[in-house]
């Protein structure tokens, strides 16, 4: 009888190591970090407001994804103001290393598949008023007026910019942004991340 229970011991042991395991497999850590990318603003002709401009903001996030033995592909979805982005369109995503852009980040093996990644997103809008102040501000010597369609204009690393610009960061803070990672691994459901962004 003792060897029996002392069995079914080891049986429930070896049960609970294989279900940590599997658990240890699919948890997925995705981490925001602040950005020293510079934050730039830049002239999308299609803006909603005339008298308005874009502020082209970099994002940058962290993961375990490509560490997942069954990973098969990764789409990255943008919500912004609980609207649905679409890639090179509304946004671009970047190797952090490299800066290469990623077009087609669903089709990406496991093995292409970068632990950092940069997002920009150039859809926020702040008045053209706005934006002459942060060209004297950081002693920029050019005219919002002159830019041409898909120009740029550097500012700073945007973890400056946010020290020193809280009123404009303060607006962001406003909007409803996420990324949603969604994570295909082998013939199970994919996995959903959601990460609400913190400005």
């Amino acid at each position: 009888m003792f060897k029996d229970l002392m069995s079914k011991k080891n049986i429930l042991v070896i049960c609970l190591i294989f279900i940590f395991s599997c658990n240890r497999e699919r948890k997925v850590i995705i981490t925001q970090n602040e950005s020293n990318e510079y934050i730039s603003i830049y002239n999308n002709s299609i803006s909603i407001k005339k008298d308005s401009i874009n502020l082209d903001v970099p994002i940058e996030f962290t993961s375990n994804i490509n560490k997942l033995s069954n990973l098969k592909s990764v789409i990255v979805h943008y919500f912004f103001d609980n609207k649905h982005l679409y890639q090179i369109d509304d946004y671009n995503i970047y190797y952090k290393k490299s800066k290469k852009k990623i077009y087609a980040i669903e089709e990406l093996k496991k093995e292409d598949f970068p632990d950092q990644i940069l997002i920009r997103n150039s859809n926020y809008l702040i008045s053209k008023k706005e934006a002459g102040n942060l060209l004297k501000k950081y002693k920029i010597n050019k005219s919002i007026n002159n830019l041409k369609f898909g120009d740029t204009i550097k500012l700073v690393p945007y973890n400056q910019f946010k020290k020193e610009n809280k009123y404009i960061i303060n607006e962001l803070k406003k909007i409803d942004d996420s990324i949603v990672f969604r994570i295909n691994v082998g013939k199970e459901n994919p996995i959903l991340v959601k990460q609400k962004i913190n400005w």
